[in-house]
């Protein structure tokens, strides 16, 4: 009996998988595509390896094998641990499947439900200086908002610029951040839940701006006008500045890429 369970459910998992699929070619074309992509990746390793300076390209088709290889890490655990919830999470949430699986339909939602969530972060962050500010504290611990935080914040919104924001932002202190902004940092850059603790938001914020940066790098070394579509989606996803076309997203991220070099 329990054999069959455990068949009747792998066979369930498999027809879901397939019928999330189907959509962009069908389950055997979309996982040929997966380990296209990861032995392309492995070739890429082996370069960086070496020593070769990646362009944005190559780095983006790098980190997205890794995000693949993750998610395939979690399905294949969610169907280990939750056999018979596993087709209901695919149907529900194909967000979870490797991108070799993704429709321009999903991907378009996964853009929205991420600025969706900064923008929430942002918010709820605002509202909580807005709070310190009108509150008459005399003593405030240091992982409390301070005034340095409120005036911070103050200058970063009432900058003329974009380039006046991030220098004001820049300007800063380097104390650590009160627990309202390591939240929306954390939020922004798609981390954990709100109620774990803050070392794990910490090491979060601190692993994203690293990958941020690096991939920084690698624009910096590429022609923004040659990025193609996809890979200029996702450079601009990353940084919060998609717009409705595609020249709109080129000027952008020509003019995030001489913030890096000037600042």
């Amino acid at each position: 009996m329990p054999r069959l369970i455990g068949l009747l459910a792998l066979i369930a998992q498999a027809s879901s998988i397939a019928f999330v699929t189907k959509p962009v070619g069908g389950f055997v074309t979309r996982t040929k595509a997966l380990v296209n992509e990861q032995k392309a990746a492995q070739k890429l390793r082996k370069r960086r390896k070496d020593g070769a300076e990646l362009l944005y390209p190559e780095w983006d088709r790098l980190e997205t094998a890794n995000n693949d290889m993750s998610k395939c890490f979690n399905v294949l655990w969610l169907g280990f641990y939750a056999k018979l919830y596993t087709p209901l999470a695919l149907y529900f949430y194909p967000g979870m499947m490797p991108s070799s699986y993704e429709t321009p339909v999903t991907r378009a939602r996964g853009f929205a439900s991420a600025e969706k969530r900064r923008k929430a972060a942002l918010e709820k962050m605002l509202d909580a200086f807005d709070k310190a500010a009108l509150e008459k504290k005399k003593v405030q611990s240091p992982a409390d908002i301070s005034l340095e935080h409120i005036n911070c914040a103050s200058d970063v919104l009432g900058a003329s610029s974009k380039r006046s924001a991030l220098k004001f932002a820049l300007a800063a202190k380097g104390e650590e951040l009160p627990k309202a902004a390591l939240l929306a940092a954390s939020r922004a850059l798609d981390g954990p839940y709100s109620i774990l603790p803050r070392w794990m938001h910490r090491g979060h914020v601190k692993k994203g701006m690293a990958k941020l940066v690096e991939g920084d790098d690698a624009l910096r070394r590429s022609d923004v006008e040659a990025l193609p579509i996809g890979c200029l989606e996702s450079a601009c996803a990353a940084r919060s500045l998609l717009r409705p076309s595609a020249s709109e997203m080129r000027r952008e991220l020509k003019e995030w890429r001489v913030f890096g070099v000037s600042l």
